[in-house]
Formats: C-alpha cells, sequence, structure tokens
C-alpha cells in the first residue's frame, strides 16, 4: 500500500511518455506515413493502446518490486497482504495513461498536452471535484482521475484517511466509475481519430 500511494504522485512519468509518443506523430506527421506504409488506422489506434497498457505494467512491476526489495530489507517475510493495492495501482495507471493519451489526440502538442495534464490533475480537477461534491454529496468522486485516487489511502495517517474519506463511495462504484471513464478516453480517442480527414 506504501509503495502504491507513493508511487501515485509520479503517474506523470509513464503519462509523459505516452503524451510525447503520440505528440511527436503528429508533429513530425509519421502518423500519415505509417498510414501509406500499409498500417491501418485500427493498428495504429492498436499501437498506441498497447503502449498505454505496457507503461501501465511496467509501472506496476516496478512498485512490485520495490514492495518486495524494501519489504526483505527490513526483515520481512513474503505475504498477499495489501496485494489488491497493486491491482488498484495497475487501473489507476491505466486510467491516468488513457487520459494522457487522450489529451495527446486532442490536444497534439506535446508541451501544451504536458501543461494540461499537470493543470487538471493537480489543480483544477481538485476543485471541479469539491465543487461537485458541494452540490451532491460523494459526487466528485466520479470525475476522471478522482475515481481511482480513493482506491489507495495514505497508509502513514490512517486517522486523517478516515476523516477524508467521509462521504466516500462505495469501493465497486469507484471501480465501475474507473472503467468507465477509460472506456470513454479510449473510444473517443478511436472514433476521432477514424473520422479524422488524414
Amino acid at each position: 500500500q506504501t509503495s502504491s500511494y507513493i508511487a501515485s504522485f509520479f503517474h506523470f512519468l509513464p503519462c509523459l511518455v505516452v503524451m510525447l509518443s503520440v505528440t511527436n506523430e503528429f508533429s513530425f506527421r509519421t502518423h500519415r506515413q505509417n498510414l501509406i506504409d500499409g498500417w491501418s488506422r485500427s493498428q495504429f489506434l492498436l499501437a498506441k493502446g498497447l503502449l498505454v497498457l505496457g507503461a501501465a505494467l511496467v509501472s506496476t512491476v516496478w512498485v512490485g518490486l520495490t514492495g518486495l526489495a524494501v519489504g526483505f530489507s527490513q526483515g520481512g517475510s513474503l505475504s498477499t497482504q495489501g496485494l489488491q493495492y497493486l491491482g488498484y495501482f495497475f487501473l489507476q495507471s491505466t486510467l491516468y495513461a488513457s487520459f494522457a493519451l487522450w489529451l495527446a489526440f486532442l490536444l497534439r502538442r506535446g508541451l501544451l498536452s504536458l501543461a494540461a495534464f499537470l493543470l487538471y490533475s493537480n489543480v483544477l480537477e481538485k476543485i471541479g471535484a469539491a465543487i461537485l461534491s458541494a452540490q451532491v454529496e460523494g459526487l466528485g468522486y466520479y470525475s476522471p482521475l478522482a475515481s481511482v485516487n480513493p482506491l489507495i489511502p495514505m497508509p502513514m495517517l490512517p486517522q486523517v484517511t478516515r476523516q477524508l474519506s467521509q462521504g466516500q463511495p462505495p469501493e465497486t462504484s469507484l471501480l465501475l466509475a474507473a472503467v468507465s471513464w477509460i472506456a470513454f478516453f479510449s473510444l473517443s480517442v478511436a472514433w476521432s481519430f477514424r473520422s479524422q480527414d488524414l
């Protein structure tokens, strides 16, 4: 849980890779060249989707190995306790990377996409979630990135975590919201790219 929680602050690193991969395709027009060379639009989208899943998987494996290394260095033994947090972290990574992919296809500029990602994830969503929760209790938890963040609570201060999680929707609802947002970002990217006149 501790490894997953700390690593969640660094999602922008794999997301940066995803955004640069996509925006460079548009900046250097290699996406057109790929299609001219025989790729279909579906294959191009599949490649970017696999990049998202690959970034999430590598991040999750890294967090798992870090947890094992720290645990064994402290004299611990192998245990499955808290293993669900690795699953939550994978879902969180996939959602963040899907959002980064969506921004990259929407804005098509590397620095602009990164700035929008950092501004939204660190400032705008927190403000928006607070406004939504003020209107309807718990509604802010269903905004895109906020739907996965409560799944990995802060492990160091459990009393503070309990106070902050008051009014939090059930875990099942948060998981469903996260999967729905991933589907939305993925399908909207696919629809927009397929309908573009390249």
